[in-house]
């Protein structure tokens, strides 16, 4: 969570939704207090703060789900050798993760989104981040990428090889893709 006091603005970060790029882009305006929040967590809410926010801008960042859960496997895989998951998904692959409801937890994004005032979208990152910019009253800051994986177009494709795990995904994150319009992108489905 990144809480701006002089510039009254609070940015809920969710996983897999560009969080890591957002918070080193602003780490310079993110200046809270150890008390602020009840937990010193990466991931907060704004269920977790300890102050009144009223006056401050509030964002966040949400992903289409069937693209975030590809981006979890695949930075666990490639990514994270010391995942409590990282050896168990490069043998079983992405099929065994999506049906174990305990390897893909990925919290919902809408989870973390409960009260702000704005939603920035991963599909569109730098140009909602260049508006989150302005909303702010912030220069136009570059946003490094960081801590992505390289995917291509046909990365759908490529993991959801059937429909039932096309609507299992669509199940598990059913919140966020009526919260958020999304869907299963058009022309890629079983």
């Amino acid at each position: 969570m990144i809480i701006s006091h002089q510039y009254k603005f609070i940015v809920v970060l969710n996983p897999k939704c560009g969080s890591n790029s957002i918070d080193s882009a602003l780490k310079y305006y993110d200046r809270p207090n150890k008390k602020d929040v009840r937990s010193q967590r990466y991931h907060n809410s704004l269920d977790d703060l300890t102050f009144d926010y009223d006056e401050y801008f509030t964002a966040i960042f949400v992903r289409n789900p069937w693209d975030r859960i590809i981006s979890y496997y695949k930075y666990i895989v490639e990514k994270s050798p010391n995942h409590r998951y990282h050896n168990v998904l490069r043998w079983h692959g992405f099929e065994k993760f999506i049906r174990n409801p305990s390897m893909a937890k990925l919290s919902q994004c809408s989870a973390r989104a409960k009260g702000v005032n704005w939603v920035g979208r991963f599909e569109n990152l730098n140009e909602d981040f260049s508006d989150l910019c302005q909303r702010c009253g912030l220069p136009n800051l570059e946003l490094p990428r960081l801590n992505s994986t390289d995917r291509s177009e046909n990365d759908l494709n490529s993991y959801f090889t059937s429909q039932e795990l096309i609507d299992l995904v669509g199940e598990q994150y059913k919140t966020d893709i009526e919260l958020y319009g999304y869907e299963f992108p058009k022309g890629k489905d079983k």
